[in-house]
């Protein structure tokens, strides 16, 4: 990880709260595991002090960061961090059927289910490439209150370089299931399953279509949403519209609608990471009364 910002970023908390998931503490501060500085640099503001701190020229800092030196052979980079991972989410611990009248759930299960927080809003990407769009969707889903991001194959990966600078942070302080160890559709309708969430599926409306079909339930006010987002050229793959499409089938499984953001100017469609904010903001807790309190002041 290069530079001062987004080692503050990600390691000195990003001056917010983060939420933990399946018995986690909550994700601040913590100690990067080496710290590489410029021979005159300080450590970046709020990053507690790393396992192990080196000084090295500003080319060597350049190398360990895989960026090119400018002509002179020198570069302004003054911090190079080594950081672990954060622990991917585990959604599918999250099971609402596991207290259903047929069978008791056990002690072990119980104790588990009380230090999940109710996962009510849920962001699924589904092949959207761009690393820069992931970082953004990540940065949103955080700072609206959003419970975590599920990425489906053929997403970037939250926290490929570009993605982590594009979230400023935000990957380690929302939980997240990355798409390298086994994510699927399948997986994701057990978690809307178990969590009781309907499907929304961001997905472009022609002039001439005056209603959007619906498969199953149509999606309850009370119950959670798990926001879908395809890729930016082709929108949801074919294996997404093929699970979708199986809801109808199981009368216990989430609704799902398509949804649509209206466009009166001439464009024809939105960036994803932008459509995605708007979406997420419109479903998201006090939308509502931001709205009123615009139209009072208009």
């Amino acid at each position: 990880m290069a530079g001062s910002t987004i080692i503050s970023e990600v390691c000195g908390g990003g001056g917010g709260k983060g939420k933990g998931r399946g018995g986690e503490k909550e994700k601040g501060s913590f100690a990067p595991r080496v710290l590489f500085l410029a021979p005159e640099a300080e450590a970046p503001e709020g990053v507690p002090k790393a396992e192990l701190t080196l000084r090295a020229p500003a080319e060597v800092l350049a190398k360990l960061a895989g960026l090119a030196t400018t002509s002179q052979g020198a570069t302004s980079l003054s911090a190079v961090a080594v950081v672990d991972l954060p622990a991917e989410a585990e959604f599918s611990s999250i099971s609402i059927s596991s207290f259903s009248s047929s069978s008791a759930p056990s002690k072990e299960g119980k104790d588990k289910a009380e230090k999940i927080p109710p996962l009510r809003r849920l962001l699924a990407l589904d092949g959207v490439q761009d690393p820069g769009n992931v970082g953004t969707l990540i940065r949103t889903a955080l700072a609206l209150g959003w419970d975590g991001l599920y990425c489906l194959p053929g997403t970037a990966d939250p926290w490929g370089d570009k993605s982590v600078r594009a979230a400023r942070g935000a990957a380690w302080r929302l939980p997240v299931r990355g798409n390298k160890s086994g994510s699927s559709w399948g997986e994701l309708l057990e978690v809307a399953k178990g969590a009781g969430l309907d499907f929304l599926v961001a997905e472009p409306r022609e002039e001439e279509e005056e209603e959007e079909e619906e498969s199953g339930r149509a999606p309850s006010s009370r119950r959670g949403v798990c926001l879908v987002l395809g890729s930016e050229g082709s929108g949801l793959s074919a294996e997404g519209r093929a699970a979708l499409a199986s809801l109808k089938n199981d009368s216990f499984l989430a609704g799902v609608s398509a949804v649509s953001i209206p466009m009166a100017g001439e464009m024809e469609s939105l960036n994803v990471a932008t459509a995605g904010a708007v979406l997420m903001f419109a479903l998201s807790e006090g939308a509502e009364e931001f709205v009123r309190g615009l139209e009072r002041k208009l």
